[in-house]
């Protein structure tokens, strides 16, 4: 049995990539260390998966079609910096929003409602959140300001991330409205 490890997904468009990409230049400017993750990568995740069996693919791709065409497009507006566990001792440093449009809200709680359905469980609530980096050291990260910038999401993607340095592949994708 071949397992995937897999999540569902908003990759950032080329334009979001650059401004996060010059959030995190200004974070490693300020001396935070650790390991980034490449421009192309970046990501919003809607649903972590978990591993699955690699012949469940085309259901779930299946069900991400559903999903997005009953969506429209919308826009996430990122501007501000965050940490995981906190900003203190972070594991995680991220991009997010300080108020989550309602959109991205509905449309993240019904792609997670779709696949609860056939059985996923989810460990964490819907968090609107784009990992820039895991620090070396966990020391409090520095005060870096994000100049607000817009994503807009016109698709989402069930992508596979594979272990040790993060990396990506999309497996489908499908666009909002159909």
């Amino acid at each position: 049995m071949n397992t995937l490890r897999l999540f569902v997904g908003i990759r950032f468009d080329s334009t979001a990539a650059r401004l996060a990409g010059a959030v995190a230049e200004r974070l490693r400017a300020q001396g935070l260390r650790g390991r980034y993750v490449d421009l192309e990568d970046v990501h919003v995740t809607l649903a972590f998966l978990g591993s699955v069996e690699e012949r469940m693919v085309d259901e779930l791709s299946a069900i991400l079609v559903r999903e997005a065409a009953s969506a429209a497009p919308f826009v996430i507006r990122f501007d501000r910096l965050g940490a995981f566990p906190n900003k203190l001792e972070p594991r995680i440093v991220w991009l997010g929003s300080r108020r989550p449009s309602p959109a991205f809200e509905a449309f993240g709680s019904a792609v997670r409602a779709a696949y609860a359905a056939i059985g996923f469980t989810f460990r964490d609530e819907l968090r609107l959140h784009a990992t820039l980096c895991r620090p070396q050291l966990r020391s409090r990260i520095p005060d870096v300001s994000v100049e607000p910038f817009l994503l807009s999401a016109q698709t989402v993607c069930l992508i596979e991330s594979t272990q040790g340095k993060p990396r990506y592949r999309t497996l489908y994708e499908a666009r909002l409205g159909g």
